[in-house]
């Protein structure tokens, strides 16, 4: 046996000689060290400390499909067809495609809110025209245009909006994610308070991503004017869809809290 005095308390404490590593104090319940080797290397400690830096293999799933979510959620951002008129037929042509604010026909772009503004003046001086007395198809015609664009308008600003804040949401879980595995191989030293926000906000905010986006799309879907074109209903060779965009947002929304789920249980 060998007799020690506690670093922090300063009472003796009996070891075996043999006895190296980590002890805890039986009077003040301080930890410290014991025949460590001096020598040994940062990764080895770090190694011997931290353990593995995820609990499961499956785990990396989870930590990969979060960054993949916020790759995806960048393109669908800045993507320009979220919904496209083609002409019907075996030799179909993509004719108008429609982004978060603006509409696309081949090399002329119409932005929804100015288009929109344009056309509700257009409307208001149309009624103040005495010289367009008995045009009111003409008039009507421009405030159905103002409501078109509007409506195109308001659908792009709730994308833009739930978007957003899904991507602000993700940048964090990346952040907080990437803490916790610092945390786990010993490379950072977190304190209680911010080990365990962490990896409360690793857990639970894929949800509210999951959330932000499939309302934001299915808002965009239910809002946004699609096959209501004013003055073409009666051309039924133009067909509408939701890009391949759309439909992407909608399944992984639903997908990510399962993989979720399934991570949550294996930590």
């Amino acid at each position: 046996m060998v007799e020690i005095l506690c670093p922090h308390c300063d009472e003796e404490i009996a070891l075996e000689d043999d006895a190296s590593g980590e002890f805890e104090c039986p009077f003040c319940e301080g930890e410290f060290e014991w025949n460590i080797d001096p020598e040994m290397d940062t990764s080895q400690k770090a190694n011997r400390e931290g353990g593995s830096v995820v609990d499961h293999p499956i785990q990396w799933i989870g930590h990969g499909f979060t960054a993949f979510m916020l790759f995806f959620m960048v393109l669908f951002f800045f993507s320009s067809s979220y919904y496209s008129y083609t002409t019907g037929g075996s030799d179909s042509d993509e004719i108008m495609t429609f982004g978060r604010t603006s509409e696309n026909s081949g090399i002329i772009s119409i932005e929804y809110s100015k288009q929109a503004q344009l056309l509700e003046e257009g409307y208001k001086e149309c009624l103040n025209d005495d010289e367009m007395e008995g045009m009111e198809l003409l008039c009507e015609f421009q405030n159905a245009m103002a409501e078109y664009y509007s409506s195109w308008n308001t659908a792009g600003l709730i994308l833009t909006l739930t978007f957003s804040l899904a991507m602000l949401c993700s940048v964090i879980a990346i952040t907080t994610r990437i803490l916790m595995m610092l945390e786990r191989s010993s490379v950072l030293d977190l304190s209680v308070g911010v080990l365990k926000f962490s990896y409360v906000y690793a857990r639970y905010i894929p949800f509210v991503i999951s959330g932000l986006m499939l309302i934001g799309t299915f808002l965009f879907m239910v809002i946004s004017p699609t096959g209501d074109i004013p003055g073409m209903l009666d051309m039924p060779e133009l067909d509408g869809s939701f890009g391949i965009m759309i439909w992407f947002a909608l399944l992984l929304s639903v997908i990510y809290p399962i993989v979720n789920v399934v991570d949550m249980k294996v930590s």
